[in-house]
């Protein structure tokens, strides 16, 4: 298989094709970010309390009752003159008792949200549990999405699926505001979760496909830089509409211009490569060359040959080595604990207390300055030091909530909040490293499903966190709130000390091969390879 990280640079390295590249795909980058957290903007639960039944006097206006009723958020019960009469009935005082009625209406604040899917449907109570299996479903999809075309793209190309993942996205986008009813609305939320994922796991492996070694760190952190900026211009939208169905068209729209992307983007020639299109592979090489304003010697190109078609793999050829299996599922594993706490302490913010919009802004925009010290810090330190520290970091905030929670209570609430967005922030730094670290350690013949699959441990784990989310809700005293997060920062400790037995990848060669994949070390000793031979033959001089 051709060294292709040996030849980008030649081709004109971060030239202007990479630059308008990666320009291009802002939009994208952004549109996905705000899918895969507007769940919790059309989910929100407000404070209410059941409404009083009313009637209309003889002017046919309505009165209410409020004054003859005990209110609360699920129950409603009704006062009646007269001693006991029923077994239903208990006492409220000498002279009247009181009756349970069942709560059909509720009313609700506005703060927040003037209307969400979950005040239009009355998901509060006993109806509360439909909010974590909406949410887990939503991510459930996101799972498929990762695996489905991620191995999609494997066979027919990046491109293809990538614009099978954008039409997906606008039309059930859109159609997910108009849904009538709870099923419905869980089906179209499905497929955006789909869509939603293949399409960021796909831009992400195209573009990483596209440069040269010394750049896919940045690659990796402009993804989540921008991921993070679309998550704070959802947050804007949110406190300007404060509508759930026209904040998810708001963010529906813009996707209707990514399927002009058609006419702009190539297909990645790795890819090609892998599958033997040797003169498509050319072809395009030569724009990149043409479009960097470079002009190589054509005795480069001499180097696409290769002796035999590289035949795409199956996921499971990851389990054919016991070291690279072990890799795997370290990687899995970190995958998991990743997208457990980045998640979970997103669908945990509305339990935190204080300003909704503050506290989704600060754990959004949190992420900006940990990813621009990622850039720094992957390329001085090496990815898997950096990802056991951001890993480890986030994992201790999150379990240093239990001190101020249970010492300190409401009075305390910024603190517990800082540490929310501390262990926040190192979710979000180790997103980024673990992008770069799964997108370097897997083949090319297999990198995209790879990918996909590892990232869909992810979303296994959004899946839970809803539910993990919950517990800080439930009444089980002041350590309750503490409890999600107690959660999220054991299984991110563990995760971060398993990841050091992974091997460090920063200025390797992408492997091509499952062979490549297994023998990492020859991967790192062909970064030398020049200066070993030149070695030998001074030794050989020197010996004669």
């Amino acid at each position: 298989m051709v060294n292709l990280d040996k030849l980008i640079p030649e081709l004109g390295g971060f030239g202007y094709y990479q630059k308008k590249l990666l320009l291009l795909l802002i939009l994208p980058i952004a549109s996905s970010s705000m899918f895969m957290i507007i769940m919790v903007f059309a989910l929100y639960t407000p404070n209410h309390r059941c409404k009083p039944p009313h009637v209309q006097d003889s002017r046919g206006i309505n009165a209410s009752l409020e004054d003859q009723f005990v209110v609360s958020e699920c129950n409603l019960q009704q006062i009646i003159e007269g001693p006991l009469n029923t077994t239903d009935a208990k006492l409220f005082n000498d002279s009247h008792h009181m009756i349970a009625l069942p709560c059909r209406e509720w009313d609700y604040d506005d703060d927040v949200f003037k209307e969400t899917f979950t005040t239009t449907h009355n998901l509060v109570c006993d109806e509360t549990v439909k909010i974590s299996h909406a949410q887990m479903i939503f991510y459930f999809g996101v799972v498929i999405g990762d695996v489905l075309f991620g191995q999609l793209s494997d066979y027919i190309g990046r491109k293809k699926t990538l614009f099978i993942t954008i039409f997906l996205l606008f039309i059930f986008g859109i159609s997910a505001s108009w849904s009538p009813e709870y099923y419905t609305f869980v089906i179209m939320q499905f497929v955006v979760g789909a869509a939603c994922r293949g399409c960021s796991v796909l831009m992400f492996v195209t573009s990483l496909e596209f440069v040269g070694p010394s750049i896919r760190v940045w690659i990796g952190q402009y993804f989540n830089i921008f991921f993070a900026l679309g998550l704070c211009a959802l947050c804007g939208i949110g406190i300007l509409i404060k509508d759930w169905q026209y904040i998810q068209i708001a963010s529906s729209l813009p996707v209707v211009f990514l399927m002009s992307y058609w006419f702009f983007l190539d297909e990645s020639p790795r890819w090609l490569l892998s599958k033997g299109r040797l003169e498509e592979a050319k072809t395009i090489l030569q724009k990149i060359a043409r479009v960097n304003n470079v002009t190589p010697d054509e005795s480069l190109f001499e180097q696409l040959k290769c002796d035999e078609v590289i035949r795409t793999e199956k996921i499971w050829s990851l389990f054919t080595n016991r070291i690279l299996a072990v890799r795997s599922l370290v990687v899995f594993f970190n995958w998991f604990a990743v997208g457990m706490t980045y998640y979970g302490v997103f669908l945990h913010a509305e339990n935190l207390g204080g300003n909704f919009y503050l506290a989704i802004f600060l754990l959004s925009v949190i992420e900006l300055p940990v990813l621009f010290l990622n850039l720094y810090l992957l390329n001085r330190f090496g990815r898997r030091r950096v990802h056991c520290f951001m890993m480890l970091m986030g994992g201790l905030a999150c379990i240093c909530t239990i001190f101020p929670v249970t010492f300190g209570g409401d009075g305390l609430q910024p603190l517990i909040l800082a540490l929310a967005v501390m262990g926040k922030m190192g979710a979000s730094g180790a997103f980024g490293s673990i992008y770069v670290l799964s997108g370097e350690l897997f083949p090319t013949v297999i990198r995209n499903g790879a990918v996909g699959v590892s990232s869909s441990f992810a979303r296994i784990a959004s899946m839970l966190a809803p539910y993990i989310a919950k517990l800080g809700t439930d009444d089980v005293g002041s350590f309750g709130k503490a409890i999600p997060l107690i959660i999220f920062g054991v299984c991110s400790i563990a995760a971060g000390l398993c990841s050091l037995y992974l091997p460090e990848t920063m200025g390797c060669r992408l492997p091509d091969t499952i062979h490549d994949a297994v023998d990492f070390e020859l991967l790192r000793e062909d970064r030398n390879q020049d200066d070993e031979i030149a070695e030998l033959e001074t030794l050989n001089e020197k010996q004669s």
